[in-house]
C-alpha cells in the first residue's frame, strides 16, 4: 500500500522595522520590529503576470518570511514531527530554525545581516539587539554542527511570558508579542520601491567622506547619529513602558487609548464622547495612559526628525519629499500615534500606527488626497492584524512562526 505524502503547511509572519534602522548594525542599538500578518486567502489566476515586473519592493521581508518558511518545512520533514506551541520540544524547534535560516539567509545576501527579520519571522514582535558579525563562506556541504558553532546560540525553552531574552552572539530578543493593545498599524506602498544595500552603501559612503574631510564635518555627522541613537533608545524604552502599563491595568487600559484623540498640540488631550460607555469624567482623575501614549507618539516625531536631518545633510533619500507629505498629512489626523518610514526607508513604503481601526479610515482619505495633489500612486493596506489589532486579549496567539 502507498503511503500517504505528507502536507506540512507553515505560516510566517512579514516584518515592520519602526525604528533602529541604520543603528542596529552597530552591535550597539536595538530596534523594534513589528510583526506583520495578512491572513486573507489569495489565489494565483496567472503565471508569470506581465504586470509583475513593475511591482516594486515592499520592504515587508518576502525574502526572510520564505528562506524561513521553507527551512521550517524541511526540518520538520526530516524530523518526522510537526511540534506542538508552548512545549519545549517546540522551543528547540524554533531555536533551530531560526539558526539554519538566519545562516542561510546571510549565504544568500552574501554578507552576515543583522538578523531582525528572520528572528521576527521565527519569534514575533521584538526589540532586537544584534551582536558580533561573523564572515559567512560559501559551501554546499556544510553540517548543522559547522552552523551551530559559527552562529552561537543558547538553546533555553519559550517561556509562559511573552517578554524573555535570547542569546545571539552577544545580543538579545526581548519579544513585545503583543505589541501594546489596542495601536494598529497599516502600511501603505509609496513607490517603486529602494534598495536597503544601496542606501545603506550612500550613507556609508557620506559618512566616510564626513571623517576624511574637516574637523567640523566629522563632528556633525558623529553628533547626528549620536541624536539619532538617543532618541531611538528613549523610543524603545517609551513603548516599554506603555506595554508594562497595559500588563497592570488591562481593564482600563484599552478604554483609555480609545478616548485618547491626538491634536495637533501633542500635550493637549480631549476626550471622546461618540461612544456612549466611555465618558470623560472617569479619565480625569488619572492620566498615566495618556501621558505614555503622548510620550510615545513625540518620541517617533523625535525620531523621524532626526532621520530628517541625516536626509538633508547627506543627501541620501532615506526620508524622500514624497513619503514625509503623506506622513505629515497622516500625522493631522485625530488618533494617529506615529508615521514614518520603515527600516532603511526610502521609497518602500509608510508605516501608520492609530489607536483604533476607525482612525485608519481617516487616514486614508488623508493620503489619498495628498496623493491626488501629488499626482502619485499608493497601495494602501488594510491594517495588519497581528500584533496591533485585536480587539480582546484572547484572541491574540504567539505572532511568530506556527504550524496550520
Amino acid at each position: 500500500m502507498q503511503a500517504q505524502p505528507r502536507r506540512i503547511t507553515v505560516s510566517v509572519p512579514g516584518k515592520v522595522l519602526v525604528c533602529g534602522g541604520y543603528l542596529i548594525t552597530d552591535g550597539l542599538s536595538s530596534g523594534i520590529v513589528v510583526a506583520t500578518e495578512n491572513n486573507r486567502q489569495e489565489y494565483l489566476l496567472q503565471r508569470n503576470p506581465s504586470h509583475c515586473s513593475s511591482v516594486g519592493k515592499t520592504g515587508l521581508g518576502s525574502s526572510a518570511c520564505l528562506v524561513t518558511s521553507l527551512t521550517a518545512t524541511l526540518v520538520s520533514y526530516f524530523d518526522k514531527t510537526i511540534p506542538v506551541s508552548n512545549t519545549d520540544q517546540y522551543a528547540s524547534f524554533i531555536n533551530k530554525t531560526f539558526r539554519i535560516s538566519h545562516y542561510v539567509h546571510s549565504l544568500l545576501q552574501g554578507r552576515y545581516g543583522s538578523g531582525f527579520d528572520v528572528s521576527c519571522c521565527c519569534y514575533g514582535t521584538q526589540i532586537f539587539k544584534q551582536g558580533e558579525r561573523k564572515p559567512i563562506k560559501s559551501e554546499s556541504n556544510i553540517q548543522e554542527k559547522e552552523i551551530n558553532q559559527r552562529i552561537e546560540w543558547e538553546d533555553i525553552p519559550l517561556p509562559d511570558l511573552h517578554i524573555f531574552d535570547h542569546t545571539l552572539h552577544d545580543g538579545s530578543i526581548q519579544l513585545l508579542s503583543p505589541f501594546p493593545s489596542a495601536l494598529w498599524i497599516c502600511i501603505c506602498e509609496i513607490g517603486d520601491g529602494s534598495s536597503t544595500v544601496s542606501l545603506a552603501s550612500q550613507l556609508n559612503e557620506w559618512k566616510k567622506k564626513a571623517k576624511e574631510g574637516e574637523k567640523t564635518s566629522e563632528q556633525q555627522s558623529y553628533d547626528i547619529f549620536n541624536q539619532l541613537r538617543e532618541v531611538n533608545q528613549q523610543l524603545i524604552e517609551d513603548i516599554v513602558k506603555l506595554k508594562q502599563k497595559e500588563n497592570e491595568i488591562t481593564q482600563n487600559y484599552k478604554k483609555d487609548v480609545k478616548c485618547a484623540s491626538f491634536q495637533e498640540e501633542l500635550n493637549t488631550w480631549r476626550f471622546s464622547n461618540e461612544e456612549s460607555d466611555i465618558q470623560q469624567s472617569p479619565y480625569k482623575q488619572n492620566q498615566t495612559t495618556h501621558q505614555l501614549i503622548s510620550r510615545v507618539s513625540q518620541s517617533f516625531r523625535r525620531y523621524k526628525h532626526s532621520l530628517l536631518r541625516i536626509t538633508e545633510e547627506s543627501k541620501v533619500q532615506i526620508v524622500p519629499p514624497f513619503a514625509e507629505q503623506l506622513a505629515e498629512s497622516a500625522e493631522q489626523v485625530p488618533g494617529v500615534l506615529a508615521c514614518g518610514v520603515p527600516g532603511a526607508g526610502g521609497e518602500d513604503a509608510l508605516f501608520i500606527i492609530a489607536i483604533s481601526q476607525a482612525v485608519i479610515v481617516h487616514v486614508f482619505e488623508a493620503l489619498e488626497v495628498v496623493a491626488e495633489r501629488s499626482h502619485r500612486l499608493i497601495v494602501l493596506q488594510r491594517p495588519f492584524q497581528i500584533p496591533c489589532g485585536y480587539e480582546d486579549d484572547e484572541e491574540m496567539q504567539q505572532s511568530g512562526l506556527r504550524f496550520e
